[in-house]
């Protein structure tokens, strides 16, 4: 019995530290769209100097039906390299294929096994999902402040600037070698971008 245990205690252990990707949808999804579906892309990434935080997970819903979707990278030695990485930061790509609608980003977190940095309750990043369309929702990253926190009990530091990027240039590269029967030239650069705007600040 004790190496029964002993085995579901490695396996289990091996399965906390396995490392993922974001999703990416199969191409033949973004190819042949069903009706009334979108696409949103973009990237995930972690500031290179802050290596030692190995997971990054963002959080999105739908408005109408409150359905909560995640955007997850976890990477450890060892593993699969970034799909970017340079000396400022370090990611992933991501692309759904999602019903037409509002949506909005909900939360972020970074972490390692003895803690990490996230978003408050508050959080509401706001994008629409057209029917037919792809938009480019730029680079998701963040600037953690290790002085403030969500709760002082649980000595969470709170994550006070989530920050959207356009890195069309480089991610559309990415994006076409990975899909490359796409029109990208179609694709709508989430407003965010247009404006300059940094959220969650």
């Amino acid at each position: 019995m004790s190496r029964f245990w002993g085995v579901m205690s490695c396996l289990l252990l091996w399965m906390g530290c396995s490392p993922t990707k974001p999703y990416m949808a199969r191409p033949e999804q973004l190819s042949e769209l069903p009706e009334e579906t979108g696409v949103v892309v973009g990237s995930i990434a972690r500031v290179s100097s802050m290596s030692l935080y190995h997971t990054f997970v963002v959080r999105f819903s739908d408005k109408k039906f409150r359905q909560e979707r995640i955007i997850s990278m976890r990477h450890v030695p060892r593993g699969p390299e970034f799909d970017f990485s340079d000396f400022e930061r370090s990611g992933d790509l991501f692309a759904f294929v999602l019903p037409a609608g509002e949506y909005a980003v909900t939360s972020a977190r970074l972490e390692n096994k003895a803690g990490g940095f996230e978003t408050g309750s508050d959080v509401s990043i706001p994008f629409m999902v057209t029917s037919g369309r792809i938009l480019y929702l730029g680079e998701i990253s963040f600037s953690p402040v290790e002085s403030s926190y969500v709760d002082s009990r649980s000595r969470v530091p709170l994550l006070q600037r989530l920050v959207f990027r356009d890195e069309w240039g480089r991610d559309s590269v990415l994006l076409k070698a990975r899909y490359p029967n796409v029109a990208w030239s179609e694709a709508l650069l989430s407003p965010m971008l247009a404006s300059g705007a940094r959220e969650g600040e």
